[in-house]
C-alpha cells in the first residue's frame, strides 16, 4: 500500500509537471448559430435567468449529444452497441498521434487512403500504435467554421477516409479517432455521402462496431506537434449515443508550440 507521504509526493510532482507544460484548447465555443449536422437540432443558449430580472445569472442550454466538439459512442451507428456512459471516464485520456494534412488542398468528398497514412508515418518517423488516439487535421474547421447563414457548408461538405483506412486503424488497435470535420471519416459533397449506403462512412461502420470511439469538430489541431497527450471527458449520459466534450491537448515542457508543416 502506498503511504500518504509517497502519494502526496507523487501528486506534487504531477502538479508541477502539468503546471510547466502547455495546454491547447481543442474545443469550439458553444454558442448560438454554431454549425451542426443538418438533421440535428440547433444549439440554443438562452439567457433564462438574469441579474436584472432575478438577481443572479443562469442560462439554459439546449443541444444534441453531437453538438460542437463531441464523441460518438458505438450505439450511434449500431443498435444494441455500447452507450457512452459504459466507457470509463479516463478512456479518452491517452497518447495521440496528430496527422497534419492542413496544407493539402482537400476537396469535399475526397478520401484519405492507407498510403496517405503510411506516408505520414515515413515522413514523421512516428508509428500509430495500439491504444492510441489518432487526430487528423484537414484544416477544415479553421477554414470553414462560420456562425452566419453560410454555416451549413462546413456541415454538408468534407473530406473523409476510405475503407482501407478503417481496416488499418483497426489493425493498429487504436482507441479513438478524431478530426476537425463534423463527421469523422465521412466524405460528403453537398450533404451526400460518397460511400455507398447503408454504411455511408467506413469509420462509423467498422470502428464504432469495434468500440473505437469517434471524435468530431476539434479545433486548433494545427498548433500541435505530431504527438501529444489528449484529454477529453464525455458526460455520463444514460443510454447516450455520444456526448459533448471539453477536449484539450497537453504538451510537456520541452515540446515547442508551433504550427506544423
Amino acid at each position: 500500500m502506498t503511504s500518504k507521504s509517497t502519494h502526496a509526493a507523487r501528486l506534487a510532482a504531477l502538479m508541477t509537471m502539468l503546471g510547466r507544460g502547455q495546454w491547447v484548447d481543442l474545443t469550439p465555443v458553444i454558442e448560438n448559430g454554431m454549425p451542426r449536422w443538418p438533421s440535428h437540432p440547433p444549439v440554443v443558449v438562452h439567457r433564462t435567468v438574469t441579474h436584472e430580472h432575478d438577481g443572479y445569472f443562469n442560462q439554459t442550454i439546449f443541444m444534441s449529444e453531437h453538438s460542437g466538439a463531441h464523441v460518438d459512442a458505438p450505439i450511434h451507428g449500431h443498435p444494441d452497441a455500447r452507450t457512452i456512459e459504459t466507457f470509463p471516464p479516463e478512456f479518452l485520456v491517452r497518447r495521440a498521434k496528430v496527422v497534419h494534412w492542413e496544407r493539402r488542398e482537400w476537396r469535399p468528398g475526397e478520401t484519405a487512403t492507407r498510403a496517405d497514412f503510411e506516408q505520414w508515418e515515413r515522413t514523421t518517423g512516428k508509428t500509430i500504435q495500439n491504444g492510441e488516439i489518432v487526430l487528423v487535421n484537414y484544416g477544415w474547421l479553421s477554414r470553414h467554421w462560420r456562425l452566419d447563414r453560410a454555416w451549413k457548408w462546413y456541415a454538408e461538405n468534407m473530406p473523409g477516409m476510405n475503407e482501407e483506412v478503417a481496416d488499418l486503424l483497426l489493425d493498429r488497435g487504436v482507441a479513438a479517432v478524431g478530426t476537425d470535420t463534423i463527421a469523422c471519416g465521412s466524405a460528403v459533397i453537398e450533404g451526400r455521402a460518397v460511400a455507398p449506403p447503408p454504411r455511408n462512412c467506413w469509420l462509423h461502420d467498422k470502428l464504432l462496431r469495434a468500440d473505437v470511439l469517434l471524435i468530431e469538430c476539434l479545433k486548433n489541431l494545427e498548433l500541435l506537434p505530431d504527438e501529444c497527450l489528449f484529454l477529453a471527458l464525455p458526460l455520463p449520459i444514460k443510454g447516450g449515443s455520444g456526448s459533448p466534450i471539453r477536449a484539450v491537448a497537453f504538451l510537456p515542457e520541452e515540446e515547442p508550440l508551433s504550427a506544423q508543416t
